[in-house]
């Protein structure tokens, strides 16, 4: 029974993130709001098993937006794919030891507080490896607040003063999938639940770090690569996302929330991280590859994929470039982050 309350409490809460146009909403407010739940009742519950669901889900989710335009597209960003993936998954590492040495959260949550990659999916992921989930989620959550916030600003200031800005009519791609007349909606959710399920669980079997998440999302970007058929429906996103935020509320503590003001000095290390890191690896990218310096800014900003989109879309830069290098960077911390995380574990240990 408390189950059942446990997530209605989530879903009404994320609901009402979602209204009030708040960031990341369905995740974050599902998991406040089921948080204090669990605080002040002490009666929030949530088993393991619905953790393994909301993984397959966000994977299939993440999968079913990636298109055979966007692998036709990538062969001409391959050099500036390459240096976002790979540095931001160094600098990741590195801001995940400065955290750890400089504060008192343990080695594995600084380092998958500081991956960039979405606040749901990482979150998610860092359960498995016994992170302290409040912790992820709320630094995540202050580096998409920071991202969106800060640096369009920043953006539009500098591009103003260097007199580099790229006037561009490209729209944000179209994030959802065409319908066709042949197949309903209905059978093409179906065939894609039924991808992401079967090889989600596979790699939940598999043993391998995040591999429930990574199987699901690779088995439904195969099949809409292969077939272009994939669909989720956006509330069966939102309810995915609502389940995450529902069981890592459920684990939340008074004692975490009282330590939460410890994290401020963290905080502002991330945010300053992320800002210096964006301008230096689009200045890199101008260097190595044709992108003009307003889509290289949007594109190595670690911000949420739809947003950052909307955002380049209306500064000038070419959104169908942002959006495609912001899917590899998320596609490839999904997969890699997780698998660098345990090898570095092990050679510490």
């Amino acid at each position: 029974m408390f189950i059942f309350i446990t997530l209605l409490i989530g879903i009404i809460g994320g609901t009402a993130a979602l209204k009030l146009k708040i960031p990341a909403g369905a995740i974050l407010g599902s998991t406040i709001s089921v948080a204090l739940f669990g605080i002040f009742s002490g009666k929030s519950v949530f088993p393991q098993e619905f953790n393994i669901i909301a993984q397959i889900g966000a994977g299939i989710f993440i999968g079913a937006r990636i298109y055979k335009k966007d692998i036709m597209e990538l062969k001409t960003m391959i050099r500036p794919a390459v240096i976002i993936t790979v540095s931001m998954s160094l600098f990741s590492i590195l801001m995940g030891i400065l955290i750890n040495a400089n504060s008192d959260i343990d080695l594995i949550t600084s380092l998958f507080a500081s991956a960039p990659a979405g606040i749901t999916d990482i979150t998610l992921i860092s359960l498995d490896f016994g992170a302290d989930t409040s912790i992820v989620a709320v630094l995540h959550f202050a580096r998409l607040i920071s991202i969106i916030t800060i640096m369009p600003g920043f953006i539009k200031y500098f591009v103003s003063k260097t007199g580099k800005a790229l006037k561009n009519d490209n729209l944000c791609k179209d994030l959802s999938v065409t319908v066709d007349t042949d197949d309903s909606l209905f059978n093409r959710t179906v065939y894609t639940l039924i991808a992401g399920t079967i090889f989600g669980y596979i790699g939940y079997l598999s043993g391998i770090p995040a591999g429930t998440l990574s199987f699901s999302m690779i088995a439904c970007a195969m099949y809409n690569i292969i077939t272009s058929k994939a669909y989720v429906p956006v509330n069966m996103r939102k309810f995915i996302q609502f389940l995450g935020g529902t069981f890592i509320g459920a684990k939340v503590t008074m004692e975490q929330v009282t330590g939460m003001k410890e994290l401020l000095p963290v905080i502002l290390i991330i945010i300053i991280g992320n800002i210096l890191l964006t301008f230096v690896l689009a200045f890199i990218m101008t260097k190595y590859s044709n992108l003009d310096i307003t889509t290289a800014l949007y594109s190595s900003s670690p911000g949420g994929l739809t947003d950052m989109c909307i955002i380049a879309s209306e500064m000038g830069a070419d959104a169908s470039k942002v959006a495609t290098l912001h899917l590899v960077r998320i596609f490839s911390i999904i997969v890699l982050y997780p698998l660098v995380i345990k090898l570095l574990l092990n050679f510490i240990h």
